[in-house]
């Protein structure tokens, strides 16, 4: 089902790998050196723990090379199903009510009088068969992964711990799933009352429509991918591989969940250091043009590497089409997205606004911040270069930045672009509509923001801060 004529990879290869002691699954996809993907395609041999040489039998030792491709040894863990209430680092647990509805938002739906572990709705479909309906779609595992789950409840951000159908969070009901090797999928129906839905997935923006990819697509170690969860936020990550299969989707309570074929390896990239933990499970992932690549299920136990179901698959098995926008779109936004410093006056960052460079620097924030926003909310040609070069990356960055202003340093590297190039491509569109006002800043100071790549925020508003005899430009 994998779509394309043939693998550089035999079955039998892969069956006989699966069989070495401590193997979760096979795949293939470009081989990581020291951190860093090579570019050269390799076997991907998925594992529990990596165990040193001194450890194993000769018979255990996986092999160098396999159908004249290097093997390349990926610590995984165990593969989740990713829908519980744990506790773990990088949680920002988004439980906000939002209305309308958009994707990237919390989900709970209500089985046999209970209320079911939460996740995120992912987007929205319309649905095939007439009369066609816009519909939420998620995970099986999260709003609906049996028979006796249609027409049940869901709701947002939660159903009502009384009953399934006096609550004004109720949004809709379950209208089918599918839970195959292939796909970890459910839709729901939109209630009236929720309001009509928004083609578009916060903080992400407007759904630009799907990319449906191939084993070698998956597997070119090329493609940059977002996603927005209920439980991390927003995230960034790579398409590191493409996964054969089988491999076992796991309960948290160590069960099998469902047994998986043919989906996509992901792995997180700068800024983000995790990219999707428990409660995630249902997000689009989409690339870096807004177009959904896969619809996500799972992930190992850190949080570092996620699984997804290919976007063909979900939209073919659950008769769907993804819905995209048809107009701009504005971004429903984190509070601090384009407002770093709005709200850290009490936390860590607060001592650095009392500092002359800081007070500059909040100074230079809340005399053009407002602009900033509106031009990439409204002007298209804007928007776009915003997502294009790194914008919400950057805003990602300084929001972690904040959090200890004269230890973590901003990122180097954006989209995998440096991020003084990225800086400036964003400065030139903003001063292209900009006031005369934002534009004497953006001229001013834009050569020292592009310059802050690397460094602390403290660092940051020193170098912002004016020479002496220069005029400011606030």
């Amino acid at each position: 089902m994998n779509g394309d004529d043939a693998l550089p990879l035999s079955e039998s290869a892969a069956t006989r790998l699966q069989q070495y002691p401590g193997v979760q699954a096979i795949g293939l996809g470009m081989k990581e050196t020291g951190g860093q993907l090579t570019g050269e395609l390799a076997v991907l041999v998925l594992v529990d723990r990596k165990r040193p040489l001194s450890e194993l039998a000769v018979d255990e030792v996986i092999p160098a090379e396999v159908d004249g491709l290097p093997t390349d040894v990926v610590e995984f863990g165990a593969a989740y199903a990713l829908a519980a209430a744990d506790t773990k680092k990088y949680r920002i647990e988004d439980e906000s009510k939002v209305r309308p509805l958009i994707g990237g938002i919390q989900v709970q739906a209500r089985h046999w009088g209970v209320n079911i572990d939460t996740g995120t709705l992912g987007c929205f479909a319309r649905t095939r068969e007439a009369p066609q309906r816009i519909v939420m779609l998620s995970n099986a595992h999260v709003i609906g992964d049996s028979d006796s789950d249609v027409t049940d409840a869901v709701g947002q951000p939660s159903m009502c711990s009384i009953c399934s159908t006096c609550c004004s969070d109720t949004v809709g009901e379950v209208l089918r799933f599918r839970m195959t090797e292939h796909v970890d999928g459910a839709i729901a129906t939109v209630d009236a009352s929720a309001g009509t839905p928004a083609a578009q997935i916060k903080e992400i923006g407007a759904v630009a429509g799907t990319r449906p990819l191939s084993a070698q697509d998956a597997f070119s170690g090329t493609i940059e991918i977002q996603k927005r969860g209920r439980t991390t936020g927003l995230t960034f990550g790579t398409v590191r591989g493409w996964i054969v299969g089988p491999q076992n989707i796991l309960n948290h309570n160590g069960s099998v969940n469902r047994v998986s074929r043919d989906h996509l390896l992901l792995q997180v990239r700068q800024p983000s250091e995790c990219f999707v933990l428990d409660g995630d499970s249902g997000s689009a992932v989409l690339d870096m043009d807004r177009k959904v690549v896969g619809l996500l299920f799972g992930g190992n136990e850190k949080g570092t590497i996620g699984l997804a179901c290919p976007i063909q698959f979900v939209t073919d098995e659950l008769q769907i089409d993804i819905l995209e926008a048809t107009a701009v779109v504005p971004v429903v936004e984190r509070a601090f997205a384009i407002a770093p410093l709005a709200g850290i006056a009490d936390g860590p960052a607060g001592e650095l606004l009392e500092t002359p460079a800081g007070r500059f620097a909040a100074e230079l924030y809340d005399t053009h911040a407002e602009e900033v926003r509106r031009l990439v909310r409204t002007n298209p040609r804007v928007s776009a270069v915003w997502r294009r070069h790194g914008g919400p990356a950057l805003i990602h960055g300084l929001a972690r930045a904040a959090e200890q202003p004269d230890e973590l340093p901003l990122p180097v590297e954006l989209n995998g672009r440096p991020v003084a190039e990225e800086i400036r491509a964003i400065c030139d569109v903003l001063a292209r509509y900009a006031s005369d006002a934002l534009r004497s800043a953006l001229v001013l100071h834009g050569p020292r923001l592009a310059a802050c790549g690397g460094r602390t925020l403290a660092e940051c508003a020193t170098m912002l801060a004016p020479r002496p005899a220069e005029a400011v430009a606030p």
